[in-house]
């Protein structure tokens, strides 16, 4: 059963608890031809195994069942509505919420239609006189234009002939779809609901219904509820509440506040037609990565209920520029039973925003969307994107840390191919950084690189150098999706030295834990020319491991204890003689001194 039914049985539980709903059908009796009884087009529907109402018609046609009502004044219709494609004009669908009698070519009353050509299909509330329709309102625009339909609708129309409808589409929040004022017909003469649904052939049983209720709307003496805050830019701040609003306390600027700073917003953006929504606006802007409170008192519905003095927490993020965002790690050649994944990594201390990233390969021209995602990359954080994120949650291990994101990637050949990271501005693609990863870049020792990826060894070095990405560790079962990554050399405080080893000691033994030495530099100025030479301690020169490598202020390099002839070494004591010189005359010398601590079986 659909998550948004639970919801709308929680709110019908509620309701009852108060008041004596007047009309009501939840299907619960495996029929509805009693209790109440509906008619129309009954041969086109069934009760399904859900205990919906379901349509089962027999062809392409528009079917309809109404049921008698006696409406109050005061009226709050409510249910749960499930049209499993996407809605056009061959394919739509109608709620009756109130009519004079069941024949619609000449019926008074009102009615919920949605349906049409596009993506922008909304919820229209419309007046129908003599048959003929008026639309009186309509509401969020593509709120209904996806596949599939499945909403939950709210509508109230109190004493004062004020028309109130709010809505949850596919699982999502509530929100207040229009508000507006009609009386037209006088309740008394309405005397019927129903629901209608025109399909094509291959729709004839994908449109459902539940939990459908008309109660009598009691005085509302429930406070509101602010059930989202939504940065939409850098200095507008959007609020929705969970029911009309009124307007002269949703404006005052004073029943706002955000800290730090005791910031109060220059104007609040409200429209009597959107009564559960208000816009925040804030010149030149709230601060960027920084934890903020909004504070929201004094605000009051419409019906003068004060809202609880509320805070919430929330962020401004930025667009991440280039440097921002990592590649960090690919596994282009997963298990059989798994997908692909790309990591990325934040390496700033601002808080990103991901909606307009994208991920490319390309030696393989595909069509790549950008992320189009409320998802935000922390200072520091990693996020591992994959088409199917449990196969890697079943086959690696990791922290309770690690981010994941579950999403469409690009294809990734098994020997060889490109990841491209950036972000899309203005529509035009912003490239950050590409890899051109191949197999070969694997720890020889490696026998079957299945399930074994790539992982960046420093974030100091571009993503280009073929050097600078190394197998996964055997302790991480050869990944660390979402996490910091097995190999990652680290910069700490350097000594004062140009040229150090963070450990002395390494054994290439296909362990992965310590299998290669490394070089770290710490020099005064990018430019220099680096050249490395290895000695045993006969003064043997056994491996020449750089000559003349162009080297960044913060660089490393790597031995895997290979010679020059392809062994591996013997274990013993080593001599690095590293010598790095730049185009102004500086020259820098160093002897280091390594141990090569375990044979290679």
């Amino acid at each position: 059963m659909p998550n948004l039914r639970y919801l709308l049985c929680l709110l019908i539980g509620l309701q009852a608890m108060c008041s004596v709903a007047q009309w009501s059908d939840d299907f619960s009796d495996g029929n509805f031809t009693v209790d109440p009884e509906w008619f129309g087009d009954v041969d086109d529907f069934i009760v399904n195994a859900d205990m919906q109402l379901q349509l089962n018609a027999s062809a392409a046609k528009t079917s309809a069942l109404f049921s008698s009502v006696s409406f109050p004044d005061s009226v709050r219709w409510s249910g749960y509505a499930l049209y499993d494609f996407a809605p056009s004009a061959n394919n739509n669908g109608a709620i009756y919420l109130a009519l004079d009698m069941p024949d619609v070519t000449l019926a008074n009353g009102y009615l919920l239609r949605f349906g049409e050509n596009g993506s922008d299909d909304a919820i229209n509330f419309n007046r129908v006189d003599m048959g003929v329709e008026t639309t009186l309102a309509v509401g969020t625009l593509g709120s209904l234009g996806g596949d599939p339909a499945e909403f939950i609708f709210k509508v109230t129309k109190d004493a004062g002939d004020n028309w109130i409808c709010t809505m949850s589409f596919n699982d999502g929040p509530f929100s207040t779809q229009f508000s507006v004022f009609d009386n037209t017909h006088d309740m008394s003469s309405l005397t019927y609901f129903g629901i209608e649904s025109k399909v094509t052939s291959s729709n004839t049983a994908k449109v459902f219904f539940d939990d459908l209720l008309i109660e009598e709307d009691l005085p509302d003496v429930t406070p509101p509820v602010l059930t989202d805050v939504r940065v939409l830019f850098p200095t507008v701040v959007g609020l929705t509440f969970d029911e009309a609003m009124d307007t002269e306390s949703i404006k005052d600027v004073n029943n706002y506040v955000v800290n730090p700073g005791s910031i109060s917003p220059d104007l609040v953006v409200f429209s009597p037609d959107n009564p559960g929504y208000a816009n925040l606006s804030f010149e030149p802007g709230l601060p960027f990565s920084t934890a903020l409170t909004l504070t929201v008192s004094g605000v009051t519905d419409i019906a003068g209920n004060s809202m609880n003095t509320t805070e919430v927490l929330f962020l401004i993020p930025e667009e991440p520029v280039e440097g921002d965002l990592k590649l960090s790690e690919i596994l282009f050649d997963p298990y059989i039973d798994m997908e692909d994944f790309v990591e990325i990594v934040n390496v700033t201390d601002k808080v990103l925003s991901l909606a307009n990233v994208y991920l490319e390969n390309v030696t393989k021209p595909e069509e790549e969307e950008p992320f189009d995602t409320d998802l935000l990359l922390l200072p520091g954080q990693y996020l591992a994107i994959s088409d199917d994120t449990t196969g890697m949650f079943s086959r690696y291990a990791y922290p309770d840390t690690a981010n994941f994101l579950l999403r469409e990637i690009p294809s990734f050949n098994n020997a060889d191919g490109n990841v491209t990271l950036g972000v899309f501005r203005d529509g035009v693609k912003v490239p950050f950084e590409s890899f051109d990863y191949e197999e070969d870049l694997h720890l020889e020792l490696i026998d079957d690189t299945e399930g074994v990826s790539l992982e960046r060894i420093s974030y100091a070095i571009d993503a280009v150098e073929v050097d600078n990405w190394y197998s996964a560790s055997e302790g991480v079962n050869f990944a660390s999706p979402g996490y910091a990554n097995s190999n990652a050399v680290v910069f700490g405080e350097a000594p004062d030295d140009f040229v150090y080893l963070p450990n002395t000691t390494f054994s290439p033994n296909g362990d992965s834990d310590g299998d290669q030495l490394e070089i770290l530099f710490n020099l005064d100025k990018p430019g220099y020319l680096c050249t490395v030479q290895i000695f045993d301690t006969r003064g043997q020169l056994k491996r020449i491991l750089s000559n003349n490598r162009l080297l960044s202020s913060e660089d490393f390099l790597l031995w895997d204890g290979t010679l020059d002839d392809g062994s591996i070494g013997n274990l013993g004591i080593y001599i690095l003689f590293v010598k790095v010189f730049h185009s102004d005359g500086d020259v820098k010398t160093k002897k280091v001194v390594c141990v090569l601590a375990d044979y290679l079986d």
